[in-house]
């Protein structure tokens, strides 16, 4: 199970940033390896991995919205160590332990070297890139699928492959088990299995995990657009036609649903084109978070009319 971020720092759900810095300061001089007796600095270097782990992603108002929104164990399939760490601020480290704080990241985070993906973190006083690669391959070359959106598996242990994988906006909005066919370095290929949650966007990644020595794989979400479907949050949006007479004098029009049956909703006499009705619970509905709801925008479709009609409209018109 992936460790709650909030009680790895000791801080409630609803602390402000301050708090959570504070908290993190405190930890990391607490469990700073090099503070520590020679007999419990193994401890402190796992406990200092964990408390930074946790304050890169609380301290970023979207990592942690995104923290919140999946939950522990969702949120680890979502984001790799490349996107927690990245653009994470850890410049005041250096008042506490001096040298802009990048040492003891490069020594317990894999150093300077390699050809890993280099992601950015602040140090302030010239920490620069680092992280080449994490402990236990968390980071490292990132390589691009060429077979069926999907793509080959790194050379070795220490590099993570990344692939793009289009769904549709349904399997996005519901959630999907895709089945994919990867192929290796050696030619052969196997079959996996992928559970797509629901409400995931376009951008985020789903963690495979390796096996048989593999090295782990990030699947990078690209959702499809829906020629009736657009989403904002977890609200989506649908437009739909209804007759100028129901429009006029009441009636119901048919609205679609995601991934189930129509759904026949009434029209007021007198509603107006453009009206946006608000169906509650109907739109997206991430397992840790509250469903959004489905807005519909009533548009007005106008029948061909008859000569006689139409001189009736006329009518009906110069009287008003």
């Amino acid at each position: 199970m992936a460790q709650d971020y909030y009680k790895t720092l000791g801080v409630e759900k609803n602390a402000s940033a301050d708090e959570i810095k504070k908290a993190y300061r405190k930890l990391a001089m607490k469990y700073h390896p090099d503070r520590v007796p020679e007999a419990k600095k193994a401890e402190a270097e796992a406990k200092f991995k964990e408390i930074s782990e946790a304050y890169a992603v609380l301290s970023d108002d979207k990592k942690r919205q995104q923290y919140d929104t999946f939950g522990s164990d969702n949120f680890s399939q979502h984001f790799s160590q490349q996107d927690i760490f990245n653009n994470a601020d850890f410049s005041f480290l250096g008042d506490l332990f001096g040298g802009g704080g990048s040492d003891i990241f490069s020594r317990l985070f894999g150093g300077m070297g390699g050809s890993g993906r280099r992601v950015n973190i602040n140090f302030g006083g010239g920490g620069g890139d680092i992280f080449s690669s994490f402990s236990g391959g968390g980071f490292g070359s990132s390589g691009r699928g060429n077979a069926a959106g999907f793509g080959q598996e790194g050379r070795s242990q220490n590099s993570a492959t990344t692939a793009t994988l289009a769904i549709s906006f349904e399997e996005a909005a519901l959630g999907a088990e895709k089945s994919l066919t990867i192929k290796d370095t050696a030619g052969g290929q196997r079959t996996i299995k992928v559970k797509i949650p629901a409400g995931i966007e376009s951008g985020q990644k789903l963690r495979v995990k390796g096996s048989g020595g593999r090295p782990d794989m990030y699947l990078e979400i690209n959702v499809q657009k829906s020629p009736i479907f657009t989403r904002e949050g977890n609200n989506v949006h649908v437009q739909v036609r209804a007759s100028i007479w129901d429009l006029i004098l009441g009636g119901g029009v048919e609205v679609p649903l995601i991934g189930a049956p129509g759904r026949r909703i009434k029209i007021k006499a007198g509603t107006q084109p453009g009206t946006v009705m608000r169906l509650a619970g109907l739109g997206i509905a991430p397992k840790s978070a509250s469903p959004g709801d489905l807005l519909v925008t009533i548009e007005a479709a106008i029948p061909p009319l008859s000569a006689e009609q139409t001189e009736l409209c006329k009518k009906i018109r110069d009287n008003n």
